[in-house]
């Protein structure tokens, strides 16, 4: 029992292996003796506890590792028919981890050289007369401030191509702007971080009929802060919607409700 031959499958069993597959023989390989491979269990159920499986589970992923080649059950006999027999009554499955291809293991640490060589060439030298994109603020050299580089609306920066391609097809299969389906996007990450890609939980969302539910909540909450965006900017009434007298500060007498739209104002 070691790390050996744990290692060994971590390093070079076959990638195309379903996760079950590859965490049984993980399993095996951390109970396994390191010189014979051979791993035993002498109570099954504390095997399928570890796996998580039953045993018609664990029936299953030793068939299709075999239908692989790589058969880890160790067979005591044959029945009639002449096909293996792994256990009988009385006798548990005794297991061996198999050898597989040596694989190519990547390097141990990134060659980023060549991405940093793009993110510099991205970089404008601060040199006279040239801008410099670096954080986002834009100066010259010399102290003489300048706008910011424009930037492309189309794109959202924090998200990667991929999520960036399925906001655009939701922004085109349904009534929702970018910037709605980017707060949805926001509030899944929020809800269920497990999720790896929110844009196609919301496209899942959108085929179920889910979606407007989620999009009338968000729309709701933005007319009500632009309600009180327009509250707080009105110059006509002390923000609680008491009209002022005109060209003064001071409330009305008798109080008059504002309606908070300044080519209205009373004379």
């Amino acid at each position: 029992m070691g790390i050996k031959l744990y290692v060994e499958v971590l390093d070079h069993a076959p990638a195309e292996l379903t996760s079950n597959e590859r965490l049984l023989l993980l399993v095996l390989a951390e109970k396994a003796n390191d010189q014979t491979r051979k791993a035993v269990w002498p109570n099954p159920d504390r095997l399928l506890h570890r796996l998580g499986m039953s045993e018609d589970g664990l029936r299953k992923v030793c068939q299709k590792l075999a239908a692989r080649g790589y058969e880890v059950r160790i067979p005591v006999g044959t029945n009639k028919a002449g096909s293996p027999v792994y256990a009988y009554k009385g006798r548990a499955v005794d297991y061996r981890v198999p050898v597989f291809p040596r694989r190519e293991l990547p390097p141990e640490r990134r060659d980023n050289s060549t991405a940093l060589g793009v993110a510099k060439a991205g970089q404008l030298s601060v040199k006279a007369g040239q801008l410099s994109a670096k954080g986002g603020t834009v100066v010259r050299k010399g102290g003489t401030d300048v706008p910011p580089l424009p930037s492309v609306p189309s794109e959202v920066p924090h998200l990667p191509q991929r999520a960036r391609d399925e906001v655009d097809r939701l922004a085109t299969d349904t009534s929702a702007t970018r910037e709605e389906i980017e707060t949805l996007i926001e509030q899944i990450k929020s809800e269920r971080p497990n999720i790896d890609r929110p844009a196609a939980y919301l496209a899942t969302l959108h085929r179920n009929g889910d979606l407007d539910s989620r999009l009338a909540t968000i729309r709701a909450t933005h007319r009500r802060t632009a309600e009180r965006d327009a509250i707080r900017q009105c110059r006509l009434c002390d923000g609680d919607g008491a009209r002022f007298q005109p060209g003064t500060r001071i409330p009305a007498t008798p109080y008059i409700r504002c309606n908070h739209q300044p080519e209205q104002e009373i004379a």
